[in-house]
Order: C-alpha cells, then structure tokens, then sequence
C-alpha cells in the first residue's frame, strides 16, 4: 500500500477482493493488465471503495495514469510535474530514435524466464520500451495475440539470433554463457546480454 496525504492507495496485484478489504484503502489503483475476473467491483462499489483504471500498454500510457494517481492522492501538482518529465523524456527519446530504419535497429531478445524460452509479446511495455532504446523486438507485434508473454523454443531464438538479450531472472543470466547452445548466439558469443529489474 501507497501512504500519502490522507489517501490510503493499494496497488492491485494478486490480492483478491476480499483480502484487499482488510487492507481498507479509500483507493484502488487497478493496471489494465489485471484480469477483471479477479476483481468483484460490486464488493468494491458496496464499500465506497474509488477505483482508478490505469493504463500501463504503452509509454505514452504513463504520463496520463500519473495525473490520475496523483489526483486520488491530492498532490495534482507533483503529479503534473512528473507528468510533464515523462513527456518530455518520452519526446527526446522519440527524437534520438525516430529516425533509425526498422533494418538498421539492434534485434533484442527479452527472455523473462528462469529458462530464457518466454517472452514478451509485441505491442506490449517490454515491446514499447525496446523501441524507445532504439532496438526491435525479436518477437514482433503479432507474435503472440492478446497474450503478454508467451513461450518459444530455443531453435526460434536460434533463428532470429539477436543482438542483444536482456533478461529478469538473476539466475538465468548468470548461467547463459555456459549453456549449450545458447553459446552460439550472437549476443552471448559478443558480451551483450543484460540482466534487468
């Protein structure tokens, strides 16, 4: 839960209603990618509970969903304030690497996975954040339909080869030099893989 100035915020994540009525916050802030099937807003409606639909799709999402927090918090101000930054940041970005043809961008694997075989689909934030570094998704959109990750097999990842592979599991990326096959990729034999938060 997200203390400020009289509000009490949750963030919604794996809780269920009734567990997160214990919790008693005067707002919910709910991601677009939670499933609704989870979330009994009639229970929620019942408890004069605010519910705050935020969008996390896209970059361009965030500066919006920080003016909507912000506001259930009561610091509009400091939300317009960092609102604005993101604008910017995501501005100067686009400026940087608008311009880079689609075949000359640097071709990055996610693997999000203790085994490296799932990733992120295409037209999702990983997807979005890959574009704005000035890289293309191995996976493109299409991949994988209304899904934000998805399994592959290592003779895909062997197909596309990529440039780069940046990955969110600790352990995996401290083995993926000394696996088979994943040697003879490009981005392993050249020092390019990346461990993230």
């Amino acid at each position: 839960a997200l203390e400020a100035v009289g509000s009490r915020l949750v963030i919604m994540g794996g809780m269920n209603p009734e567990t997160l009525l214990l919790q008693k916050p005067t707002a919910i802030i709910l991601a677009d990618f939670v499933r609704r099937e989870v979330m009994n807003e009639k229970l929620l409606k019942e408890a004069r509970i605010e519910v705050l639909n935020i969008s996390f799709e896209k970059l361009e999402d965030y500066p919006a969903s920080i003016r909507t927090v912000a506001r259930a918090a009561k610091v509009p101000e400091r939300g317009e304030q960092m609102a604005k930054f993101s604008e910017e940041m995501l501005n100067e970005l686009q400026k940087r690497v608008g311009s880079i043809p689609e075949d000359k961008r640097v071709k990055v694997f996610y693997a999000s996975s203790p085994n490296g075989l799932e990733t992120a689909a295409g037209n999702k934030v990983h997807d979005y954040v890959i574009g704005y570094a000035g890289g293309r998704n191995a996976f493109p959109p299409g991949s994988a339909l209304n899904k934000v990750r998805f399994k592959v097999s290592f003779e895909q990842i062997l197909e596309y080869d990529p440039d780069v592979i940046i990955i969110n599991d600790r352990e995996f990326s401290e083995k993926i030099n000394t696996l088979p096959g994943w040697k003879m990729l490009r981005a392993v034999k050249n020092g390019k893989v990346y461990l993230i938060p």
